[in-house]
């Protein structure tokens, strides 16, 4: 499976997880740490010619699925849930429309 399908099916989960209810744990979770953060690929590949334009689009429908996860985090008044997960799973908040960022996660709305 190639990594932009695995971040585009990921989104997808992160979607779904966003709109339902969040529950709460009664066990103590353990502390988030550097060493608990993925490692990240650090050979990164250029696509050239149609592969280029179809990473490109694909590149665009990430954004658009963390756009709908930050409309949902937005309807539930939950910000830092959207930060928390666009640090976690590196979103492409460099793809998503500013007008999408300003208006459901922007300053005015964070606090």
């Amino acid at each position: 499976m190639s990594r932009r399908l695995a971040i585009a099916l990921t989104s997808l989960a992160l979607l779904r997880a966003c709109s339902a209810p969040p529950q709460r744990s009664t066990a103590a979770q353990p502390p988030v740490t550097p060493a608990r953060v993925p490692v990240q690929n650090l050979m990164r590949i250029e696509l050239q010619g149609k592969w280029g334009e179809l990473g490109h689009f694909v590149s665009l429908a990430n954004a658009r699925i963390w756009e709908r996860v930050a409309e949902t985090c937005s309807r539930s008044e939950d910000y830092s849930l959207f930060w928390q997960l666009a640090t976690i799973y590196s979103a492409p908040l460099l793809w998503m429309r500013r007008k999408v960022i300003w208006k459901h996660i922007g300053p005015s709305n964070s606090g």
